[in-house]
């Protein structure tokens, strides 16, 4: 879908109509995990191009722009392939990280995800998240 231009403006247009028609504040968007160069700029031009249609129906309608969020994986790269975090940082208003499963498929036991290292005293935000070095170098 988010490859051709047309897909994307059809899955634009069409969740801003759902969430509008059912009364939605915003929108979520989850993709596991776009793989490679050509998906991650995509996923950008997705972003971006939401984040310009629900301003522009705001506009027209007067009603509050719909919140746009997306759950991403932890850190700023998936496989080596880096996310387009200007767009992320300036189309989306929230991002959830998929934080669990760092263990994999095994039988090992472990936290779900790694919020804090125990040994520092207060939270590293930088240290576990990455999106927050990258945005605030900008």
């Amino acid at each position: 879908m988010a490859s051709n231009r047309t897909s994307r403006e059809s899955f634009i247009s069409s969740s801003i109509s759902i969430a509008r028609s059912l009364g939605f504040y915003g929108l979520d968007l989850a993709w596991e995990y776009p793989n490679n160069d050509v998906e991650m700029n995509n996923f950008g031009k997705l972003l971006q191009e939401w984040r310009s249609a629900v301003e522009v129906e705001s506009q027209r309608t007067g009603i509050r722009p719909l919140l746009l969020t997306a759950a991403v994986y932890y850190t700023s790269d998936y496989n080596s392939v880096s996310y387009p975090v200007q767009a992320i940082n300036r189309s989306l208003d929230w991002v959830n990280l998929i934080a669990y499963e760092f263990y994999g498929l095994t039988t090992e036991i472990g936290p779900p995800a790694g919020l804090y290292d125990p040994s520092i005293k207060g939270i590293n935000v930088t240290k576990y998240n990455p999106y927050v070095e990258k945005v605030s170098s900008f």
